[in-house]
């Protein structure tokens, strides 16, 4: 059976180009939608990230705050035994104190023992007590310092104190409030600031 071609009259032409037409408009409609779609997604899951990043955060520092030492915090007293066999307890019941804290394994600690001695020689041991906090012990060889050595090495003081890295340097009042904290070698502008808070 034969079919005879069917003439397409302009008419039939303009109705079937604006029927493409529409069909494509709308093919582009759903995609941008899909586009906004992707994108809200996308930013609602960056939202997602932070907000679960900030818990991480909060939950490694525990009930008590962020996981390191922040200027404000309440730090507990502890007691040890210092490398020249002297009993010592680091007690804010009535004294302020200057903690010095390292690794004897660590080269930016040990490069810094000769500021920190420095330091500890040049404020009043009326107003401070000064005591350098050795993590993790496992050297015998104990560097000359001008202010009592006393090792650590189960961590305790570390995690209590949320001491992230070493060398470190903090001040604590009268009540155990830390007054001033700094991780890493001191510059002479962090040196100043801290002997004007030592001044105090």
């Amino acid at each position: 059976m034969l079919v005879n071609d069917i003439a397409i009259t302009p008419k039939a032409r303009r109705t079937a180009f604006d029927l493409s037409h529409g069909i494509l408009c709308a093919a582009i409609l759903i995609a941008l939608s899909f586009l906004v779609v992707l994108s809200n997604d996308d930013i609602q899951l960056r939202k997602d990230k932070v907000r679960l990043r900030s818990q991480l955060a909060a939950s490694l520092g525990g009930i008590s705050g962020p996981p390191q030492a922040q200027i404000g915090d309440i730090v507990p007293s502890f007691e040890g035994t210092s490398f020249s066999g002297k009993p010592t307890r680091v007690s804010y019941d009535k004294s302020r104190y200057l903690l010095f804290i390292m690794s004897l394994e660590c080269d930016a600690c040990l490069n810094e023992i000769p500021t920190w001695n420095a330091i500890a020689e040049g404020i009043s041991r009326r107003n401070y007590s000064v005591i350098g906090v050795v993590a993790g012990a496992r050297s015998v060889t104990v560097p000359p310092a001008s202010f009592e050595l006393v090792p650590v090495p189960d961590m305790s003081v570390q995690r209590a104190y949320r001491i992230v890295a070493v060398p470190a340097v903090m001040v604590v009042s009268q009540g155990g409030t830390v007054e001033w904290i700094h991780y890493g070698a001191l510059t002479e502008d962090l040196h100043r600031d801290l002997l004007s808070v030592l001044s105090k």
